[in-house]
């Protein structure tokens, strides 16, 4: 619930204004689904490279309801893998796929511990992509869309809020993501 609280207080335009309400809908333990036969479960903690169409395919293919709530915008919390800083890694993912969005949230980031994650990989998961800050540090306030991915500068604070064109990408998923989930 700390997560979509987080969601609603900074999913914000650049002035200040809400987007989209984020309602709590459940929460799964891993322990109660450590059993299950889903190939999506071997994405979580998994050293392999990030793949993001296989899991969006496993996704999809997912019927397990207490894994994949077919109605919501599923947020999984994982221990992020790459080869460089190995499990010390902390990058997550969003994927808007067709709109029906999930988001992978790297556990070192809840509680809006690092760079604004949640409301960045949910930008993802509403159709945006990454921008850059040439010369960004870390105590460096940017849009919450900037990255270091871009290969200048580091993503920076992510504290400023989606810009008019960001948002209306948002919003324009947002009302297809809504009927796609069947929320209408």
């Amino acid at each position: 619930m700390r997560e979509v609280e987080i969601l609603n207080a900074t999913f914000r335009t650049s002035d200040g204004k809400p987007l989209v309400k984020f309602t709590f809908e459940s929460f799964t333990a891993y322990a109660d689904i450590a059993n299950s036969d889903q190939e999506l479960l071997q994405y979580g903690d998994s050293a392999a490279t990030y793949d993001s169409n296989a899991i969006a395919d496993a996704f999809n293919r997912c019927d397990d309801t207490a894994i994949r709530h077919r109605n919501a915008i599923n947020i999984y919390i994982f221990d992020a893998h790459s080869r460089k800083e190995g499990f010390g890694d902390v990058t997550s993912h969003g994927k808007r796929n067709s709109n029906r969005p999930f988001v992978l949230l790297d556990h070192a980031r809840l509680n809006n511990a690092i760079q604004n994650a949640e409301a960045h990989e949910m930008g993802h998961a509403f159709g945006l992509g990454h921008v850059g800050v040439p010369n960004a540090k870390l105590t460096t306030s940017t849009n919450i869309m900037t990255s270091a991915a871009e290969e200048f500068g580091s993503g920076g604070k992510r504290d400023i809020g989606f810009t008019p064109a960001q948002s209306a990408i948002i919003l324009y998923h947002a009302v297809r993501t809504h009927s796609r989930l069947g929320l209408d």
